[in-house]
């Protein structure tokens, strides 16, 4: 499956959907993101968490093996036709990570998953959800509060 940066947010952020993603994760086979995705989330848990926050996001992508797949010139007319589709059928255009996920998933012909937000204006396929009740124990990823 490919990760999108909205993911490592929400698990960051302790969102209210962190388990069932945290589940969905752990029962993949391969998990990847884009370098440009990868950025994004460091930037925004950078702005709220400061280093401490990125190093906590740099911990679960090792813990969960998330490889890191570059972005390269061949991957910018994909990217592009993903925000065109989202521009056509949604509401908020893609940001830069959101367009790298894009263009990861189609040249690597797998599932995105993702936390909401303007992919699902795309033509991509979405990971479901592994859904849960009770609290994973212990955690399969690390608390920001724990660092």
């Amino acid at each position: 499956m490919i990760v999108d940066a909205s993911v490592l947010v929400a698990l960051i952020f302790g969102s209210e959907k962190r388990e069932e993603l945290e589940l969905t994760l752990v029962h993949a086979e391969k998990r990847q993101i884009s370098v440009l995705a990868l950025l994004e989330a460091s930037v925004r848990v950078q702005a709220s968490f400061g280093g401490r926050g990125v190093a906590l996001l740099n911990k679960v992508i090792g813990s969960l093996n998330i490889e890191v797949v570059p972005f390269d010139a061949n991957s910018i007319s994909t990217a592009l036709a993903g925000s065109m589709q989202a521009d056509e059928f949604g509401d908020a255009p893609l940001s830069l990570g959101e367009c790298a996920t894009y263009a990861l998933a189609k040249s690597q012909r797998r599932e995105v998953l993702f936390d909401d937000g303007p992919l699902s204006n795309t033509d991509i396929a979405a990971v479901v959800h592994h859904q849960t009740k009770t609290r994973l124990e212990p955690p399969y990823l690390p608390n920001a509060a724990q660092g």
